[in-house]
């Protein structure tokens, strides 16, 4: 059910007389500002288990060539915050009714 705008006197109403409502809807609008700030922290590392050593030669009486591999655990501390900063509000008449 759509309510109806009603109208009233200014100057208040008379004993005898319906008192009446007005009604006006607003959007309201706040603009926030947010500013994110990241810190990194100290980098730290560290092996994750013990290396391993590939051989990799193509021909049997060539050059050798290995390969070392190692897993490594790299921690990288993050610090995230922000700043945030409320603007002017500002109203605007709208037609529309509040919407449940």
């Amino acid at each position: 059910m759509k309510e109806q705008y009603e109208t009233f006197c200014m100057d208040g109403c008379r004993p005898d007389g319906e008192k009446k409502t007005a009604k006006q809807y607003l959007d309201v609008n706040i603009p926030v500002d947010i500013k994110p700030q990241v810190k990194p922290r100290d980098i730290s590392m560290e092996c994750c288990g013990e290396p391993v050593v590939i051989c990799d030669t193509e021909k049997p009486g060539k050059d050798c060539r290995i390969i070392i591999v190692q897993k490594l655990c790299v921690k990288l501390p993050i610090c995230f915050s922000f700043d945030a900063k409320v603007g002017e509000i500002v109203t605007e008449c709208s037609n529309n009714p509040c919407q449940p």
